[in-house]
Formats: structure tokens, sequence, C-alpha cells
């Protein structure tokens, strides 16, 4: 088969730090095993994140001789940077691309989670620059408890604790937030920059497709991407104990799947990405089997 260069926007490859998981040379080699001549790199799971312009310079020189094919890199929006445009002019000269943000706790320490707050004082800053915000869209509000007695090795324990509530929030207030700083620029006839936009990674939850929608019909600059894992696995296909399956967004129901797959068929969902993540398999408690306590 031959074909044009994949690239990948959303890739975990862990340098420096935590080469461990993975690094870029096993990284850049996998995707060019398998077709892609691209990956952008996200600002985590690496050691630091990549949170100043001073890091992205430390990882930018870690990666660069290790490399197989391109590689770009996404700067990590924390509430520490969020309200300071200076730092994140800085690190757009330094190569970042645009910035990722977590509305969820991102399970790394030094990377914590963005507000509503953080993400307004953001996307102005980040219009007027011509770069995207990518967000992992969940915003976790009181979790679920556990029932007592619940085995832990059932995946729909696990599915019970993270609702779909947690993205439709979190996607609803990202949209508000864009459609506010839109109707601002409109005021003084900004027309919206090339390259910039609100970009919803691993969308999973196929109901916002619709909503989504509506705001491209709108005239919102806004995109999202699906990875490959929610178009092929459903809940019901993950086996007792199965924790190489758990992901956040979750894999939820047959009916959801086909949603998403609905919505990457009609344009509504932008693209493909994988968000290649790997973690060392002790991490993952396969023979254990605990879905509340693995990575």
């Amino acid at each position: 088969i031959i074909s044009p260069g994949l690239v990948d926007v959303h890739v975990h490859m862990n340098e420096p730090g935590r080469v461990e998981w993975e690094g870029a040379t096993s990284g850049t080699r996998a995707a060019a095993a398998g077709g892609v001549t691209t990956v952008i790199d996200m600002p985590l799971n690496s050691v630091p994140t990549t949170t100043t312009p001073a890091i992205l310079k430390q990882k930018i020189a870690a990666v660069r001789d290790k490399a197989m094919v391109d590689v770009g890199f996404w700067g990590g929006l924390v509430p520490a940077n969020a309200h300071d445009p200076a730092t994140l002019r800085k690190m757009l000269k330094c190569g970042a691309l645009g910035f990722k943000a977590f509305l969820p706790p991102s399970g790394i320490n030094d990377f914590p989670h963005s507000s509503e707050e953080d993400v307004a004082a953001a996307m102005p800053i980040l219009r007027e620059a011509g770069v995207p915000l990518l967000v992992h869209a969940e915003i976790v509000s009181d979790l679920p408890p556990v029932p007592q007695g619940a085995n832990k090795r059932e995946y729909a324990t696990f599915l019970a604790t993270r609702p779909k509530q947690f993205e439709a929030d979190a996607i609803k207030m990202l949209l508000l937030q864009l459609k506010r700083v839109e109707d601002a620029a409109a005021l003084v006839k900004s027309d919206p920059p090339t390259g910039w936009g609100l970009h919803i990674v691993h969308l999973g939850h196929a109901g916002m497709v619709a909503e989504i929608g509506a705001a491209k019909a709108a005239g919102l600059p806004v995109t999202c991407e699906v990875n490959a894992h929610h178009l092929t696995w459903a809940d019901e296909d993950v086996p007792l104990g199965g924790t190489l399956y758990k992901c956040m967004p979750p894999l939820r129901d047959r009916a959801n799947l086909e949603g998403l797959w609905e919505g990457l068929k009609n344009g509504t969902i932008d693209m493909l990405a994988s968000d290649h993540s790997p973690a060392s398999p002790d991490m993952k408690l396969i023979e254990m089997g605990d879905f509340m306590a693995s990575w």
C-alpha cells in the first residue's frame, strides 16, 4: 500500500523523564512502522511537564536526535501560566504549536487541571496568537461512590464512576467560553485568525456530537477528534479484570460507539488521533485486574 504519510496530533512519548514508559526512539519508530510520518507530542507525561519556555527547550533537545519522524510539540496550559500572556507567547516562540489543558485531574502532580477561569483567561491570548487550545473535556464533579462490595474487577464498577455528564458539562462550558471570546472579537470586527480554535481531544460522548455540530454551524471555530479505541471497543467487550481497556474518557456502550462513528462519517468529528500513551505494565495491575486502582 502506498499512501501519504499520516499525521497524529495526539501522542505522549514521555521524554524526558519517563523513558521507561517509552521514549522518543521507540515512539517514533512505532509511528514510522505504522505509516505515521508526523506526530505532535503532548506536554505530559514527560518529567517535568512542558509548561514553561525552558522546559520546552529541554524537551526539544532531548527528542531532536532520537526522532525517526517529524515531531511537533504542544505546550501545557496550567493555572500557573494560563493568566500569563508573556509566558505563553515565549513558549510559542520556542516552538509550541498550541496549548493543551486538562479540565479533570491529569494524574500527574506537576500538571494541575485548569478551571473555567483559566480557560477564559487563556482563550483571548491564544486567539490573538492564532494557535489552538486543546482540551481534555471532562469536568469531574462529585465522584459517584463505589458501592460497598462492588467487584472492582468488573468494568461496570469503574464506568459508573465516570458518567457521561462529566463530558457534557465540560463541552458545554468550553463552547460557552468560546462564544464569549468570539462575540467580544466581533464587536471590534476581528475575524478568527487562521490556526485559532478550540479543539476537543478524544471525544468519548456521542451525545455531544450534535452540540459540537451546532456550534460549527453557528460559525464557532471548534474542532474535535476521536480515538481508535473509542471506535473499536464497547463496554461489553471488556473482560473481567481487563484493565488494559481502562482509559479516560472511558469506553461506553455499543450505541455510543456507533454514534461516534456516525459523527466521524458525517464530518462533525474532524479527525482520528491515537492518544498513544504507553505506561509500564505493572501500573495497569494486569494480574490483580483492579479497575479502580490501575493506571
